[in-house]
């Protein structure tokens, strides 16, 4: 049965989808380099910025520039380029070219760094602690192992094949059922973490308090969003992948945009939590805005701080034998 999705269709309404995520993307690409670059309206030190994420959030932007920028070359070459001379169908079918294999790479590599920055933030959230990111690190490794699989097979087919010919199939549909099950694992196991802390949390706080909702209620709620933004997007991909359909080409340009977009809203929005919140005291503790603990100790009895201020990072100090205070981030 011929698939209703012809090439041209797949390439015309992934363009309209890429340009509609784009305006997404650059619009909350300003906000997380706000949230970055300054808090409660005042620009940060140098030393102060995490320059980390800030990296992170440019590489990624600048892979979506250069995805649409390629795409938009793809298009003009077989539609006005090569009329005449090739069909477009056909053109867009060869993908040993140069252009069409960078054009996959990206939304594998793209894809390859929403998840490990998303690995990164758990281990972090777990208190730089490898045994709960196992899994998710060998998963890690899978996909960056089927990435090269990927790349090379297309580097080296000799005819025009599709992107979801039979000879591709398994990589492609292994890839992104990794990428699923890794997006699922360790974003509950973010989720986890977190709600481990605000459950220690609720039992210091005053009943008063208790039924307020707390800092650490959104951000898991903003974690679960994101995560589930993403992997939604990619089980959408997996199934056309699967069905052999020619959908691949609309998905794949949106999920070169999706993941920057997921990344860039929990910056945003935890951001706001330390920007907007009013202070709240309970049991000792003062929370006034966004995330860091050491969720492996944090007990009734040695919790005496809980400072959220950024929205990107939460601090807890703690009294023991020797005070120590344990600083990680979420985004």
């Amino acid at each position: 049965m011929a698939d209703p999705l012809s090439l041209t269709l797949t390439q015309f309404t992934g363009m309209f989808v890429q340009a509609i995520l784009f305006g997404i993307l650059l619009v909350t690409f300003g906000f997380c380099l706000h949230a970055l670059f300054s808090y409660r309206g005042r620009w940060k030190r140098w030393n102060n910025i995490n320059w980390l994420m800030v990296f992170f959030t440019t590489l990624t932007f600048g892979l979506a520039v250069f995805d649409i920028c390629l795409n938009f070359y793809l298009n003009l070459k077989a539609f006005v380029l090569l009329q005449g001379q090739m069909d477009p169908a056909d053109a867009f079918s060869n993908t040993s070219k140069w252009n069409s294999v960078t054009k996959s790479a990206l939304v594998h590599i793209q894809a390859l760094l929403g998840d490990s920055m998303l690995v990164y933030r758990c281990w972090i959230v777990w208190n730089r602690s490898f045994l709960p990111i196992l899994v998710s690190l060998v998963l890690w490794l899978a996909a960056t192992s089927i990435t090269v699989w990927f790349i090379y097979l297309e580097v080296t087919m000799k005819n025009g094949l599709v992107i979801s010919a039979k000879l591709l199939t398994p990589a492609i549909t292994t890839f992104w059922a990794i990428t699923i099950t890794l997006n699922i694992i360790t974003t509950a196991l973010l989720v986890y973490c977190i709600w481990r802390v605000e459950l220690n949390n609720k039992s210091l706080r005053s009943t008063y308090s208790r039924n307020r909702p707390s800092s650490l209620g959104k951000v898991i709620r903003y974690v679960i969003e994101s995560g589930l933004l993403y992997t939604l997007f990619s089980i959408m991909t997996f199934i056309t992948v699967v069905t052999g359909s020619n959908g691949p080409y609309i998905m794949g340009n949106a999920d070169v945009m999706i993941v920057p977009i997921a990344f860039n809203l929990i910056i945003i929005r935890t951001s706001r939590i330390a920007s907007h919140s009013e202070s709240t005291t309970f049991a000792g503790s003062r929370v006034s805005g966004a995330l860091a603990f050491n969720p492996m100790s944090l007990t009734k009895d040695n919790v005496t701080n809980v400072t959220i201020e950024e929205g990107v990072s939460v601090i807890v100090t703690r009294d023991t034998q020797i005070d120590s205070k344990f600083e990680t981030q979420l985004a």
